[in-house]
């Protein structure tokens, strides 16, 4: 049996990240960006100091808002398997209400009627092919619905540039990365899209 359900882990693994980097990101700032300025360290070393450690902070900020573009992407796409899951699984149980068994190989799949099935008359023969015929158009919409979602979401994380979020430039860097999560919710029609 086809099964979709390890979206939903990835997806749970990409909640688990944003959430825990952002608590990194306050974290950090609360245990060391704010010491420095609780110490009443002044000059121009501290400056220098304090653009460093908040350079830190923020890029961990960033790293966190791109994983909620790749949370966000996901989400769609693991409801669309779950729904196609449970499609999967209702044909499947259809069919082997109405005798039939439906395996998988690889790639290929096949529908037939149990080893147990006696032999019928041509025109109860029939019949049975349609059946057959039906389940096995049904499988294919759904497993043809499965892969233009992955295709979907592929393109989804092809449209993320985490190469931009990464550069030198930290106000470009942010810019860059809610540009991300602004392209990942709008293309998977997550809800309303973040604003910039």
């Amino acid at each position: 049996m086809a099964r979709f359900d390890g979206m939903r882990e990835h997806l749970e693994t990409w909640r688990k990240l944003l959430t825990q980097l952002g608590a990194t990101e306050i974290s950090y700032r609360n245990a060391v960006c704010r010491q420095t300025a609780r110490a009443g360290w002044t000059g121009m070393t501290s400056g220098v100091a304090d653009d460093s450690l908040e350079r830190v902070a923020g890029r961990i900020g960033i790293a966190a808002v791109e994983a909620k573009s790749i949370h966000t992407a996901l989400v769609p796409v693991a409801d669309e398997f779950q729904r196609l899951q449970n499609l999967l699984n209702g044909v499947l149980g259809r069919a082997q209400l109405d005798g039939l068994s439906v395996t998988a190989q690889g790639e290929a799949f096949t529908v037939a009627t149990s080893s147990s099935t006696p032999l019928m008359a041509p025109d109860a023969a029939a019949a049975v092919q349609t059946k057959l015929d039906s389940y096995r158009v049904e499988i294919e919409g759904i497993l043809r619905q499965a892969t233009e979602a992955d295709a979907r979401f592929a393109g989804v994380l092809a449209s993320l540039l985490p190469g931009e979020v990464n550069g030198a430039d930290y106000a470009a860097s942010l810019q860059n990365v809610k540009d991300d999560l602004r392209r990942a919710a709008g293309l998977q029609g997550a809800g309303p899209i973040p604003p910039a």
